[in-house]
């Protein structure tokens, strides 16, 4: 992968976790949504976010083995958010590492891209060998 595409995918996730961060605000960073409002977010986030935005990332990808791109996406979707998430909720709100628990919506998103993330990257890059042939 070249230093564009690993550019890309920090904008992406940067850019995700800053629209799911101005959709937090109103509801004091989710913690007022009882949950099984949070559950519906996970469920609508892990089927119906997470999927087109990695094939959409991944087909822009050329030349490039779309399983280790994804792995690489699936490190900056959860360390790089942990990272965004500490410096706001657990700096600038004071919540320290405690945030992890008590945000734990937010801390969700950090295991559940391994799940589905690489999985897409290897069935697109399958694919691709497959129609190469």
């Amino acid at each position: 992968m070249n230093p564009k595409q690993h550019l890309t995918m920090i904008i992406i996730c940067f850019t995700a976790w800053f629209i799911f961060l101005l959709l937090g605000i109103p509801s004091n960073n989710y913690m007022d949504y009882s949950v099984s409002i949070k559950v519906l977010i996970i469920i609508g986030t892990f089927f119906f976010f997470f999927p087109p935005l990695t094939v959409l990332l991944l087909r822009t990808f050329k030349n490039t083995n779309l399983f280790n791109a994804s792995l690489y996406f699936s490190v900056y979707a959860t360390l790089g958010i942990f990272a965004l998430d500490y410096l706001y909720c657990g700096i600038y709100l004071g919540y320290g590492l405690g945030f992890v628990k008590s945000h734990w919506l937010q801390s969700i998103f950090y295991i559940l891209p391994w799940f589905e993330v690489p999985i897409i990257g290897y069935i697109m890059e399958k694919r691709r060998l497959n129609i190469s042939k």
